[in-house]
């Protein structure tokens, strides 16, 4: 069967498309997180509490941008399929052909794999071999992500959620004690503040840096099939 480069044309066009779309999404993200209110630190006795005075919504633009990026990766899938299918038998449908993507393997091989019979043996071996039904967590791994994500984009916005993480490492000392929110998971207020971090260290001062980030995709709803 032919599998030229040619042939992957409309592929690896959808798959430099979604480059661009992730690239203005890094951009429109640093743009956003420049103009965040550094976390503030309050001392109580030896506890020290990061707060955030206050926490904005990330841009709406910013989904839709995730959203893009999402589909043209897919997509990008589903056109790698479809070419190789279609140069091994002219005129065929494209509703015939997609990639498929299964967190359990009774749903790979009971409907994932019609997606796929026009293909050649080692084309469709690759292909099951990066299920993810296949690791020990199928659905924490990127391919089932990126199912998921593009699921969701066809439904609804993609949920974006602002993070802090912590930028440095606390050395082990002896009696200290941290904490830290993030992934949106904020402790409870101050007069109003969000805790989004706090640590403890008897009798010393430890001076904790943050960075911000936008989280994409927290509390999709996974699926089996």
């Amino acid at each position: 069967m032919p599998t030229s480069r040619p042939v992957l044309v409309s592929a690896r066009r959808k798959l430099e498309w979604a480059r661009q779309h992730i690239a203005t999404l890094e951009r429109e993200i640093a743009t956003f997180t420049a103009t965040l209110p550094p976390p503030v630190e309050v001392d109580e006795d030896d506890l020290h509490l990061y707060l955030v005075p206050k926490i904005p919504e990330p841009p709406e633009h910013l989904a839709l941008i995730a959203g893009d990026a999402v589909q043209n990766l897919h997509a990008a899938l589903d056109h790698a399929v479809y070419a190789l299918s279609l140069a091994a038998e002219p005129g065929l449908n494209e509703s015939q052909t997609e990639f498929p993507i299964y967190n359990t393997a009774a749903g790979f091989f009971g409907k994932g794999m019609g997606k796929t019979k026009h293909l050649s043996d080692r084309a469709r071996a690759f292909i099951e071999a990066q299920q993810p039904y296949n690791d020990p967590g199928p659905e924490k791994g990127l391919l089932w992500f990126l199912h998921t994500l593009s699921i969701t984009d066809k439904h609804r916005k993609i949920p974006l959620v602002l993070t802090y993480v912590r930028s440095d490492r606390m050395s082990a000392t002896p009696g200290a004690k941290m904490k830290l929110f993030t992934d949106g998971m904020f402790g409870a207020t101050t007069e109003g503040a969000p805790i989004i971090g706090t640590y403890t260290i008897p009798g010393q001062r430890y001076v904790v840096g943050f960075e911000t980030g936008i989280l994409i995709g927290p509390g999709v709803a996974a699926h089996r099939q």
